[in-house]
């Protein structure tokens, strides 16, 4: 039963489906093909709510009418039309957002400081979608160091992956020489011209873009916390540190 309610909470949370309708649709997916009042009794759907809710259910795409039964479409059918439909609505709204962006740029953004910058950002998606954001600005000069990142990668692998895709190339990541990355990671990289390199410098999680820095601190109390400092001079003053550090690494190498 445990299980059963937490299947009902996430079909409530994923597909949108009300109390009523999620209780319906998982007795239908259990029968296989029921009548309006077999579906009712085992769902615990009231009789006078019935028939709307199956209504509902097949204007989502979840179920179809077969005769006088209910039958449901196959789940992986039906939830991924669910699922590219939400691609679609998301691509709409940022292009759409973009667009509004653009908008009150060319309206006000002349009257907005563009100045240094300390702010503070809570929640991993928010901290991704700000890195995702300043890269597409910064078409070069992105610096990576990963420390802590590499261990909650099985967490976050979705995100990661739509993070390498839009790396540009010649990005150079540097990653703590006591972390080992997934080989699967690493050929993603390398497959877009990635520099990759070991070292104990990279003890934060860190990202430079232009005279953009992202700094991951640690967190009790949210999935991640991160420190955006907008500084020019303090940009360039992490970059040429790393890319000495590099150098001289590299030339010790050599010698």
């Amino acid at each position: 039963m445990i299980r059963e309610n937490h299947t009902i909470d996430k079909m409530k949370a994923l597909l949108g489906l009300n109390t009523y309708e999620a209780k319906a649709y998982l007795a239908i997916l259990k029968l296989g093909s029921a009548s309006p009042l077999r579906i009712s009794t085992v769902s615990g759907v009231p009789r006078g709510r019935i028939y709307d809710v199956l209504k509902s259910l097949e204007l989502k795409g979840l179920v179809y009418r077969s005769g006088e039964a209910y039958q449901a479409v196959r789940p992986k059918e039906a939830l991924s039309q669910i699922a590219y439909q939400v691609i679609l609505e998301a691509n709409t709204r940022h292009m759409e957002i973009m667009e509004l962006a653009e908008s009150l740029e060319n309206t006000y953004g002349s009257r907005q400081q563009s100045g240094d910058q300390v702010r503070i950002i809570h929640g991993l998606v928010e901290s991704l979608s700000l890195a995702l954001a300043l890269i597409k600005t910064c078409k070069n000069n992105v610096i990576f160091t990963v420390n802590k990142a590499i261990e909650k990668l099985e967490d976050v692998g979705d995100y990661i992956n739509l993070l390498i895709e839009v790396l540009p190339e010649d990005t150079l990541i540097v990653v703590s020489s006591d972390k080992h990355p997934p080989r699967e990671y690493v050929e993603k990289l390398l497959s877009k011209n990635i520099r990759l390199y070991s070292s104990p410098i990279a003890f934060l999680d860190m990202m430079i873009a232009c005279d953009n820095v992202l700094i991951g601190l640690p967190s009790s109390t949210h999935t991640a916390v991160t420190v955006y400092v907008k500084h020019n001079d303090f940009a360039e003053s992490l970059t040429k540190r790393i890319l000495e550090h590099i150098e001289t690494k590299k030339n010790a190498r050599e010698s």
